[in-house]
């Protein structure tokens, strides 16, 4: 594996995963400061191969990281978070994330049982059969859990913080959508961003239904936060963007404004579909993707939630709920 340099002490690692998406890119800082890594990859023996092998081209091991800094708390980007804490010396490598990934990755395992049963129940309301969603919950999202592990300790960041990473000063930045705690790192002076899953050239980035904050009992509409935080990022003045996979994207602005086409043309052609039916959730994620796959069961839903969640607001789509089933039909 070779190494891509970005900026002088800024190295780009590409590790295998297991998943859809493909490898991961996880990015290392050397130079002045902790040695730091941001984001991980899941935790499997062929990723941590991986990463072992990639350091030491650098010259390093795992046992050098002083800190990790985790994107967000998705499993492809934090799984190995623990298991390089408590591999490096003098004590283990610090942990950071904002403020709202801490307690998702802190209790892992009994935050991703609650995950499991907030899902069941949100596929059961928007009109996945019982018996799918069960299936669905358990073999998309419930055996995704083994390839991560609680992270002992985590040090929170906020929005507007700011970081030493690779000899320049860095900007935490909250990008909510894809996940509720997603963060984004920006440096003004090289015009970088490191965006995590918040931007990727080659995928729209997924507005995955997520749980209610810790004493709220609405769920976040992730793809309105996630449309939000586009046009926050829309407003920096970036010369390269370093996503979580994929390539570098050259024209972030570009590719935001097709990510709101995109969704633009998604919830006409949800309208298009629901025609003047009252349609469950389900029921339109059939006729947008056709024949899904567990996973796809999931994400599809995800997806068209997020948009209901617009359209709905728009006042082109009333929400109606009756006998634990959430119905929508055009205004």
């Amino acid at each position: 594996m070779t190494i891509l340099e970005l900026i002088p002490n800024l190295y780009c690692l590409s590790l295998p995963t297991p998943f859809p998406c493909g490898p991961i890119n996880v990015y290392l800082a050397a130079g002045a400061g902790p040695l730091t890594l941001v984001d991980t990859g899941p935790l499997t023996s062929w990723t941590w191969a991986a990463l072992e092998h990639a350091l030491a081209e650098h010259g390093t091991t795992v046992a050098d990281i002083q800190r990790v800094i985790v994107t967000h708390a998705h499993i492809d980007h934090f799984g190995l978070a623990a298991r390089i804490a408590r591999t490096a010396k003098g004590g283990g490598a610090e942990v950071f994330a904002l403020n709202s990934s801490r307690p998702r990755l802190e209790a892992h395992v009994t935050e991703w049982q609650q995950r499991a049963d907030f899902y069941g129940a949100t596929l059961r309301r928007g009109g996945v059969p019982a018996e799918m969603a069960e299936g669905t919950v358990g073999l998309a999202v419930g055996d995704l859990a083994r390839y991560a592990e609680a992270v002992p300790a985590v040090t929170p960041l906020v929005d507007g913080e700011g970081l030493r990473l690779a000899g320049r000063d860095w900007l935490v930045l909250h990008t909510p959508g894809h996940a509720i705690g997603h963060m984004c790192l920006y440096q003004p002076e090289a015009r970088l961003l490191l965006s995590g899953d918040h931007l990727i050239q080659h995928i729209s980035s997924n507005p995955v239904i997520d749980l209610p904050a810790p004493g709220e009992t609405e769920r976040p509409r992730s793809l309105v936060l996630y449309l939000q935080s586009l046009r926050r990022v829309a407003d920096l003045d970036v010369s390269v963007a370093l996503p979580g996979h994929g390539e570098p994207i050259t024209d972030h602005r570009a590719l935001i404004a097709q990510r709101f086409q995109h969704h633009e043309a998604r919830m006409d052609r949800m309208l298009t579909a629901m025609d003047s039916r009252s349609c469950t959730a389900y029921e339109i994620t059939q006729a947008m993707f056709p024949n899904p796959s567990p996973l796809d069961v999931f994400l599809g839903l995800s997806e068209v939630i997020g948009h209901l969640d617009i359209l709905v607001d728009r006042g082109l789509v009333v929400e109606e709920d009756e006998d634990n089933l959430t119905r929508y039909r055009r205004a």
